[in-house]
Formats: C-alpha cells, structure tokens, sequence
C-alpha cells in the first residue's frame, strides 16, 4: 500500500472514529435527564409530568431544526456544523448543572436539542463524501449500532456520576464529555478537509447563488417523499414497540414485568446485531431499495403473527427477535438510498428531511398504540404497527417505479 493511499485509510479511520463518538454522545444525551428525574423533581418541587416535557422540548427542538441544519450543512460543511451542535449540547448540559429554576433546565434543554439537530445530517453528509463507497454500508451500520450503545450507557453513566457528584455534576459531567468530543473533532479537523470538496467556498461560493427554494422544492419530488414516508412509517413502528412491547407482552403471554422487560431488551439487542449485519450485506449487493423493501415487509409479516398470542412466551419472544432482526437489517440500506437518490450538493439537506420523517414516526408511535392498549386491545395494536411496516414496504416499492434502479 503506497503512503498515500495509506494517509487517506487513516483518515477515513480517523473520520469514523469521531464522527461515532459523536453519534454516540447524541444518543446519551438525548435520554441524560432521565435516570436524574428524582432528585430534579425534588429539587425543583415539580411533577413528573414536568419533568417528561424536559424529553419532549429536546425531541421537538431537535425534530424542526433538521432541514435547517441540513441546509447549512450543504452551505458551509458538515465539521464545522457538527462541532457547534456538540458545543450547544454540551454547554447546555454543563449550564443546566447550574440552573437554579425548573424554566432555566427547560430552555437549557431546547438549546440541546437544537444542537442534536445536526447529527443525522452532518454525519451521513461527511461519511458519505470522505468514506470509500465499498465500506460505506458497514461504517453506516457502525455509526448506527454506536448510537444503541449511547442509549444503552446513558443510565449507569448518568447514575454514576449523581452517586459520585451529586445530581449538579452529573449534568455537568454530561456537557463536559460533549465539549470534549467537539474539541476532538476541531483538533483532527485535517482529517475532514476534503469531505467539503463538493460544497461551496471562497470565491466559488460568493459567486454561486446558494438557492434554498430549489434545493427545498427537490425534496418534495414523488422518490424523495416516499423514502421520507419509508423512514416515518418504520421509526412509527420501532417507536411503538419501544414504549409498549413489555405491556403486551404481558397481556397476550402471560409474562411478568421482568420477562415483559426481558422482551425489550431481546428486541433492542436483535436490532442492534443486525443493524451491524445490514451493513455487510448493504456492502455486498447494490439493490438497496430491494433488500430494504423486503426485509421490512419481512418483519412487518412476522411482527403480526404475535398479535395471535399463541405459542407461549417464549414462542413470541422468538417472534419478537425475528421481527427485530429484519426491520433491523434495512437501516444500513435506508441510509444508503438516502445517499444515492438525493443530489450531491444537497446530502446534508436530504438526510435532514429523511431524519425529521424519522422523528416524527418515533413521536407517532407511541401514541398510536398507547391509545390501543387504553381500549384493551394490545393485538390490534400489534396489528397495525405491522400495517404500518407494510405500509414503508409499499413507500419504496412505490419509489423503485418512479426512480432509477441502483
């Protein structure tokens, strides 16, 4: 391997490295406040209800600011963006350890959530221009399964610190650990130079009308809104599960809470292995829209065969891995089409639209089947979340007729 060939892998390297160290911390700091909801509510004398809405500010601030972001991204690059989100993040938190009133946390937490805003944009905007195309569908199943594994640290890194330094360095411990990942990324800023080869600058970027109305008008063409609806329809999904798979579990089987929660856990853990698996496959076929579209109507046929509650508890655990697996195994591919249908200079652009359809879907689920189960029917509510799944299917069968194939 020549020195320079060997330079450009090391970059690569050092690229994925940040950039899912990034991811990582987006997912952390997006469930931080949660295992501190005790001691904040007596701290600040409110209710959980209150509390919640510190989630829900964070989740709606970072939901409207995608497409923004995805504009700036595709106007001035993905590092520098990247690295102000991690710096609003990463303030807010270590100000919300300071915050003296329940209002100041809540501001602090919008300003957050506009920073987590760029990751999803900025990420698959730099991966996609600085990583080799034949790695690309495994770094993005890595930049996924990283994610997994912010959520999965986030309460014992969390309750730790509290333990150690009360529930003030704790947040602060938080913001801190954002900081130093933006500060990582301006250190090893070389590595990123060239994935801004495609965005203007300098006197070609004074020169050239950056024309927002047009790059907005292209996301609203048939192909890109029905990969928006494939990324709606799918989060609907995997929201819907999460908030309620333990309840049903527990009203179709018979299991207890731990075994209820035990069934979260397998879905959470099968999602994740085949999010890595996805990405090996994504790697070896070109037919993304395909291997997406019918691994997800795959989990989605599964997936409605535990609304039959037959078979026990450990038949519908089965049924409930299975179902994970392959609405798993489409992420890498998803990401993939994002990549290959949007225009070049709008990627950051496109994977922002894409992500708020995601948000949007994960907002949605929970509420669809919640009021389901209120009416006692934990089957139907199975039920149509496979609908739902069959209905992303149909989104990028609808999508591979009206675009080029891959």
């Amino acid at each position: 391997m020549s020195s320079t060939a060997s330079r450009a892998l090391s970059g690569q390297r050092t690229v994925v490295s940040l950039i899912s160290a990034g991811h990582c911390y987006s997912h952390l700091s997006s469930v931080a406040v949660a295992p501190l909801f005790p001691v904040l509510r007596e701290a600040f004398d409110v209710s959980y209800v209150a509390l919640g809405a510190l989630m829900t500010v964070f989740s709606v601030a970072t939901s409207v600011a995608q497409i923004p972001v995805g504009l700036l991204v595709d106007r001035y690059g993905g590092r520098l963006i990247l690295v102000l989100g991690l710096i609003l993040i990463g303030g807010s938190f270590a100000l919300a350890g300071g915050a003296d009133a329940y209002w100041q946390v809540v501001v602090l937490m919008a300003i957050a959530g506009l920073g987590n805003s760029v990751f999803h944009p900025a990420d698959l905007s730099i991966l996609s221009r600085r990583v080799d195309p034949a790695y690309l569908g495994r770094t993005v199943s890595l930049h996924s399964f990283v994610g997994y594994v912010g959520w999965a640290i986030a309460p014992m890194s969390i309750a730790g610190l509290q333990a150690a330094f009360g529930w003030r360095g704790a947040l602060i411990g938080a913001g801190i650990a954002g900081l130093a990942v933006a500060a990582l990324i301006q250190w090893r800023r070389a590595a990123f130079d060239d994935e801004t080869d495609s965005v203007p600058s300098g006197e070609s970027r004074r020169a050239e009308r950056f024309d927002v109305r047009a790059r907005l008008m292209a996301m609203t063409e048939g192909p890109m809104i029905r990969i928006f609806l494939f990324f709606l329809f799918t989060s609907m999904t995997i929201g819907g599960i999460a908030g309620f798979l333990a309840i049903t579990m527990m009203q179709l089987f018979g299991a207890d809470l731990a075994g209820g929660n035990f069934s979260l856990t397998v879905f959470m853990v099968a999602m994740a292995a085949a999010v890595l698996f996805g990405g090996v496959l994504a790697d070896r076929i070109s037919a993304h829209d395909r291997l997406a579209m019918w691994t997800v109507a795959g989990g989605a046929a599964v997936l409605a065969l535990l609304s039959l509650g037959i078979g026990g508890f450990f038949a519908g655990l089965a049924v409930v891995a299975a179902s994970a697996f392959l609405l798993g195994v489409s992420s890498p591919s998803r990401d993939l089409i994002v990549r290959a249908s949007a225009p070049a200079e709008s990627l950051g652009l496109a994977f922002g639209f894409t992500s708020t359809g995601l948000s949007i879907g994960f907002a949605l689920g929970p509420i669809t089947v919640g009021g389901l189960m209120d009416l006692g029917r934990p089957d139907l509510a199975i039920l149509v979340l496979a609908a739902v799944s069959g209905l992303a299917a149909l989104a990028l069968a609808a999508r591979r007729r009206t675009a080029p194939a891959q």
